[in-house]
């Protein structure tokens, strides 16, 4: 689950059909708090914060899982119309625990440009996502981004509904989404190297079931809370090893449980680590509850598409 930027809440229609805008009043009223220097630039930013100065071993209780909760997709271009794609996609989002899925959901769709829909109507029954692009390039963008984004919607549902027992958690592949309405939820990212949030090389531990110093990420938007964050160490890297290896990150709400819960997270994270001779090619950085998900997810692929792909 990659930073997500909130949508943006749709204005109230205007002009009124009552009364009109006082434009005038609203900026004498505002006047005080006037600047003459252009709008402020637009840019992702997350205000991060160290709230520990050294590397720790992990030696908490770790965590008990309620799942493991991650989305796939598959696709397949069904036909092409004027050099533009006519492209059978699945989406889907689960939790697994015990091998077994605990809450799903599943869209199935035709995605085409809006010049092609008669096309694909009139080929069968099948529910069709209409893009407006036109041209084949922007198309294929705008494919892959309704893809990525039903993905985050139906994670974020599944996140929702996903039962969860008192002193037990939901593990999120990935960040943990904006407007996360749950604290017994955690993340954990497998590409922990993607930001530059510790300058300082020292503070990565090279050992296993050690963690980095924790990292507060401030809340982006209102109503959110804080985040809790480590890096932590699978496995020992020596010297032969990449930088990355076995390298990931989890993250937790500060108001689950401060630090503490954070390393019970982390254990959690250790605990979870696969034998690198695993059949998961990600063995290094997934854990092995995830991986079982991933499993289990797949095997709900449409027969059509496996075949197909």
């Amino acid at each position: 689950m990659s930073p997500n930027q909130p949508t943006p809440a749709d204005p109230v229609p205007w002009p009124p059909d009552q009364t009109p805008a006082d434009l005038k009043g609203l900026a004498q009223a505002l006047s005080h708090l006037r600047v003459s220097s252009s709008a402020t630039p637009a840019h992702y930013q997350r205000i991060t914060s160290l709230v520990e100065t050294a590397p720790r071993k992990i030696t908490a209780t770790r965590l008990a899982t309620a799942g493991f909760l991650d989305g796939v997709q598959a696709r397949s271009v069904l036909a092409r119309n004027e050099h533009r794609d006519l492209t059978l996609t699945w989406v889907a989002a689960g939790t697994v625990h015990n091998r077994a899925l605990t809450s799903f959901e599943q869209r199935l769709a035709v995605v085409c440009s809006a010049r092609d829909v008669g096309l694909v109507r009139n080929a069968g029954a099948v529910p069709i996502v209409e893009l407006r692009e036109i041209h084949p390039s922007n198309l294929a963008l705008a494919t892959d981004a309704w893809i990525d984004q039903t993905r985050q919607k139906l994670e974020a549902q599944v996140l929702a509904s996903t039962p969860c027992p008192p002193g037990q958690v939901v593990v999120v592949d990935g960040s943990l989404p904006p407007g996360c309405g749950r604290d017994d939820a955690i993340g954990i990212v497998k590409s922990a190297l993607d930001t530059t949030w510790i300058s300082d090389p020292a503070l990565f531990p090279a050992i296993g079931g050690w963690r980095s110093p924790a990292l507060r990420l401030s809340a982006l938007c209102q109503g959110e809370s804080d985040r809790l964050t480590a890096f932590v160490r699978l496995r020992t890297a020596t010297g032969a090893h990449p930088w990355g290896f076995s390298l990931i990150r989890v993250e937790t709400f500060d108001n689950a449980g401060g630090i503490d819960f954070l390393d019970a997270a982390c254990a959690l994270a250790v605990s979870q680590a696969q034998h690198l001779g695993s059949a998961d090619p990600r063995a290094e950085c997934q854990p092995a509850g995830m991986y079982q998900t991933e499993l289990c997810l797949k095997a709900q692929i449409p027969l059509a598409l496996r075949v197909l792909r």
